[in-house]
C-alpha cells in the first residue's frame, strides 16, 4: 500500500511541476495534493456508490413524478445556495492567502467574520421563506399531477429548506481545511457523509417512507457530519481559528462580502448554465420528463470526476502559491492540468456516449434512457466543460473573478434564450444543445483569453524560466 501511495504521489508531483528537491514548498504541495488525490478518489468512489445505488432505489420507491420533484427541489436549492453572497469563496481565498503569508490573525478574522455573516444570512433566509412560502402556488410551479405528490410537496420543501439553511455556517470548516491544503481530512469527512447518506436512504426506503423523510435522510447526513467536523476543527485541531465575536472585524467582513459578491454573481450565471435545463424541462415538459435528463446528466458528469478532483485540489493551492510569488510552479502546473483534462475528457465522454443506453437501462430502467440526440449533446457539453476546467481553476485561484462574472453572464443569457426557444421545437435535445453552444461560443474562449492576459502581466523572468 505504501509503495502504491509513493507511486501515485510521484505521478502527481509530476503534474504539479515538483522536480527540484530543494523547493520545499513545491514538495509540500505535491505531498498534500497526492494525499488529497487519494482521499478524493476514495470520496468520489463512495459518492459514485451512493449515486449508483440511490437512483434506481429512489426511482423504484418514489416513481417518476416524485423522483422528478426531488430533483427539481434539489435544483431549486442549488440556486438558493448562491444566497451566501459568495462568502464561502471569499473566505477560502482569504484564508489561503493568509496561509501563504503565515498570518494567523488574518485567518482568524476571516473565519469569525464569515461565520457571523453566514449565520445572519441563514436566519434571514429562513424568515423570508416562512413569510412567502404560504403564498406560492407550489403545485403549479412544479407542475405535479398525482395526488400523493401534491400532498408531499410542501412538507418535502420544508425539510429540504431547513436542512439547507442549517448547512450555511457548517460549510466553513471544510473551506478552512481546504485553504490550509488539508485535503485528506476534508475527504475523510466527505466519505463519512456518503456512507451515512446511503445507509439512511436504504433504511428510509425499507421503511417505505415518503419523499419528505427521504430528503431528510439524504440531506441530514451532511448536517450531522458537519457538526462533528466543526467541533473537531475548532475545539481540538485549530482552536485558535474558532469563531469569536471579539475577532469579528466589520471592515474585514465588508471586504469578504465585497469580494464574495463577485463570486455570487458569477455563481448565479453559472447555475443558469448548469441547472436551468432541469427547471425548464419540469415547467415545459412536466416533472416526469426530468428523470431521463437528470439521469443522463448525472452519468455524463462522471466524465469530469478526474478533472474536478485535480481542480478542487489546485485552486486554493494556486492562491497560496501566488501569495508566495511562486509563478513558475503555477505555470508548469497549469500546462500539465490542461493536457490531463484534454485526454481524460475525450476518452471518458466518448466511452460514456457509447455505453450510456446500456448503463442507463440497467441503472434506472429502459424508460429513463433519453434519445440519441440528447446523449450526443451531453457528451459534447461535458467535453467542453472538461477543457474549460483547467483555465477556470487557475482563474478562481488567482481571484480573477470580475471578468469571469461578465463572460459567464453572457454565457448564461445565451444559454437561457436558446433553451427557451429550442425546447419548444426540439424538446429535451434543444435544452442540452443550448448549454453546449453557450459554452463553446462564449465561456471556453473567454477563459483562455483571460489566462493569456494574466500571463502577460507576470514577471518576464518567470515566463522565460517556464
Amino acid at each position: 500500500m505504501n509503495q502504491l501511495f509513493h507511486r501515485l504521489r510521484a505521478v502527481l508531483a509530476l503534474l504539479v511541476g515538483n522536480k527540484d528537491p530543494e523547493h520545499s514548498h513545491g514538495q509540500r504541495r505535491a505531498r498534500q495534493i497526492g494525499r488529497g488525490f487519494l482521499g478524493s478518489a476514495a470520496q468520489k468512489t463512495t459518492g459514485l456508490l451512493v449515486s449508483v445505488l440511490s437512483v434506481p432505489l429512489a426511482i423504484e420507491h418514489l416513481g417518476d413524478e416524485r423522483y422528478g420533484l426531488w430533483m427539481a427541489i434539489t435544483s431549486l436549492l442549488s440556486w438558493l445556495a448562491l444566497s451566501d453572497l459568495g462568502l464561502s469563496y471569499s473566505l477560502s481565498l482569504s484564508v489561503a492567502t493568509a496561509y501563504g503569508r503565515d498570518d494567523q490573525k488574518a485567518a482568524q478574522q476571516s473565519v469569525s467574520s464569515a461565520f457571523y455573516a453566514l449565520s445572519f444570512v441563514a436566519l434571514a433566509l429562513g424568515a423570508v421563506f416562512l413569510l412567502v412560502a404560504p403564498w406560492i402556488p407550489w403545485n403549479s410551479l412544479f407542475n405535479v399531477v398525482e395526488p400523493l405528490t401534491k400532498s408531499e410537496l410542501v412538507p418535502a420543501l420544508m425539510v429540504a429548506f431547513i436542512l439547507f439553511v442549517i448547512n450555511f455556517p457548517l460549510s466553513i470548516p471544510s473551506r478552512v481545511l481546504s485553504a490550509y491544503q488539508e485535503f485528506a481530512t476534508v475527504n475523510a469527512f466527505g466519505i463519512a457523509i456518503n456512507l451515512l447518506t446511503l445507509a439512511a436512504l436504504v433504511i428510509a426506503c425499507w421503511l417505505q417512507a415518503g419523499l419528505p423523510v427521504l430528503i431528510g435522510c439524504f440531506s441530514g447526513a451532511s448536517v450531522i457530519v458537519g457538526i462533528v467536523l466543526a467541533v473537531w476543527l475548532f475545539q481540538k485541531h485549530k482552536p485558535w481559528l474558532a469563531p469569536r465575536w471579539k475577532a469579528f472585524d466589520l471592515r474585514h467582513a465588508t471586504d469578504l462580502i465585497r469580494k464574495g459578491l463577485w463570486f455570487f454573481a458569477n455563481s448565479i450565471t453559472w447555475a443558469m448554465v448548469s441547472q436551468i435545463g432541469t427547471l425548464i424541462i419540469v415547467h415545459e415538459l412536466g416533472a416526469a420528463s426530468v428523470t431521463p435528463y437528470s439521469v443522463a446528466q448525472r452519468l455524463f458528469s462522471y466524465s469530469l470526476l478526474l478533472q474536478s478532483m485535480v481542480g478542487g485540489l489546485l485552486s486554493l493551492t494556486y492562491t497560496e502559491a501566488l501569495a508566495k510569488g511562486d509563478h513558475p510552479w503555477i505555470l508548469k502546473t497549469l500546462g500539465r492540468h490542461f493536457w490531463l483534462s484534454c485526454a481524460a475528457s475525450a476518452v471518458l465522454c466518448a466511452g460514456l456516449y457509447l455505453a450510456a443506453p446500456s448503463i442507463i437501462s440497467v441503472w434506472a430502467g429502459p424508460e429513463a434512457v433519453p434519445s440519441n440526440g440528447v446523449l450526443i449533446w451531453m457528451a459534447l457539453w461535458n467535453f467542453l466543460l472538461g477543457l474549460t476546467t483547467p483555465f477556470a481553476t487557475l482563474l478562481f485561484g488567482l481571484g480573477r473573478i470580475k471578468m469571469m462574472t461578465i463572460y459567464s453572464a453572457v454565457t448564461a443569457v445565451l444559454n437561457l434564450v436558446l433553451a427557451l426557444f429550442w425546447v419548444k421545437t426540439y424538446g429535451m435535445v434543444g435544452v442540452v444543445a443550448a448549454s453546449t453552444v453557450a459554452i463553446a461560443v462564449i465561456n471556453l474562449p473567454a477563459c483562455i483569453i483571460d489566462v493569456r492576459h494574466w500571463l502577460k502581466h507576470i514577471p518576464k523572468t518567470t515566463s522565460q524560466a517556464s
